[in-house]
């Protein structure tokens, strides 16, 4: 079930697409409430607005900036760092339940590694972590998956900073258009949940990745097609809006748990999807700046780029399926008694997922 709880995470995207357009739809008629008319209350110096008949925009940096901050403190507080630790709201039962899961799926945890005192002992883990450091900068898994990511990341914060917009080219006005833009991102967070239940079901992620991004890639085609004359075509462009955000969302939940379940080591497994989630968050930033003003309506290059990077993902997550299975062959191969003649139990812990007998899952 890793990839729902994948999901579920990263639904916190997609419904804060939908509550943003909602919050912004009606923070935005707060126009004059503790004179927040013209300027910023403690901002006043940063922000300002010489329009008198302005609209209460600036509460939404008042009130959206004190949700986040106080969330932010309480998830330090709330968060629970381990089932062991996590005695207040877990029976004795639960919290075992817990740990023999996670070994039965990630092996030994580290807190019940013994300690290590001895300075020998010491230099060589220091040694074994920038080995472990250079093992993930030159893992292919992890560049490849980032591409996976980007194919998701860069769609996604295209059509979030351009949804408004759009609906604001097939004819609504600001506020009707931030509360049209909540629906395809409820129904994006659904599509997440749903599909990583059906990955985790069959474990096997490429469909459940490849899928989305096909079906991204005709909602996109669509769009652009009908960018230029939107207007004239809002019920189907709004359509497959829809289909878009219901099929960008599953992506990233999918090809996060495919890279987490193939790192041989909670280490490898910390690194790589920490360099893998930073490069695919890059995305982020092409995404934000490919819409320009100067192209509207038709937006060529947002629309072109954006198919550009969904294409790659398909690419990429083919070619990660075919290399897995590949691997897979060959070590299958060679005989458990023939790998350990070769090699002890320690050498196979170190070498991780570069071990002869593990096995990539699909």
């Amino acid at each position: 079930m890793l990839q729902l709880r994948m999901a579920l995470l990263y639904c916190a995207a997609a419904m804060s697409g939908a509550f943003s357009g909602l919050l912004a739809a009606g923070i935005a008629k707060m126009r004059g409430i503790g004179g927040l008319n013209g300027k910023l209350l403690f901002l006043k110096y940063v922000i300002t607005q010489s329009d008198n008949q302005s609209t209460g925009w600036a509460w939404i940096f008042v009130i959206e900036g004190i949700l986040t901050v106080a969330l932010g403190v309480a998830t330090f507080f709330l968060t629970p760092d381990s089932p062991s630790r996590s005695g207040r709201w877990l029976q004795e039962a639960e919290v075992k339940y817990l740990n023999l899961l996670y070994r039965k799926h990630r092996g030994i945890r580290i807190e019940d590694r013994p300690k290590i005192t001895e300075p020998e002992a010491k230099a060589a883990h220091r040694k074994q972590s920038w080995k472990t450091l250079a093992s993930v900068c030159t893992d292919w898994q992890v560049y490849t998956t980032s591409l996976i990511f980007m194919a998701s990341s860069v769609p996604t914060y295209a059509l979030k900073f351009t949804l408004p917009q759009i609906m604001v080219n097939m004819g609504f006005n600001s506020t009707d258009a931030q509360l049209l833009s909540a629906p395809p991102y409820i129904a994006g967070a659904i599509s997440a949940i749903t599909v990583a239940t059906f990955a985790d079901k069959f474990r096997w992620r490429v469909p459940f990745i490849v899928g989305p991004l096909l079906s991204l890639m005709v909602a996109y085609a669509v769009l652009f097609t009908f960018s230029a004359k939107i207007s004239s075509h809002v019920a189907l462009c709004y359509t497959f809006v829809h289909v878009a955000t219901i099929s960008v969302y599953p992506v990233i939940p999918g090809g996060n748990t495919w890279l987490v379940n193939n790192m041989g080591s909670p280490e490898k497994r910390a690194q790589g999807i920490a360099l893998m989630i930073g490069l695919g968050n890059c995305g982020g930033i092409i995404g934000s700046f490919i819409f320009l003003d100067a192209e509207k309506p038709r937006y060529q290059t947002g629309w072109g780029t954006a198919l550009g990077f969904i294409i790659g993902g398909i690419l990429a997550a083919s070619s990660m399926e075919a290399a897995y299975l590949w691997i897979n062959k060959r070590r299958d191969r060679i005989s458990e008694a023939e790998v350990r003649e070769q090699y002890t139990e320690e050498d196979l812990q170190m070498l991780g997922d570069r071990s002869p007998l593990f096995r990539y899952t699909l």
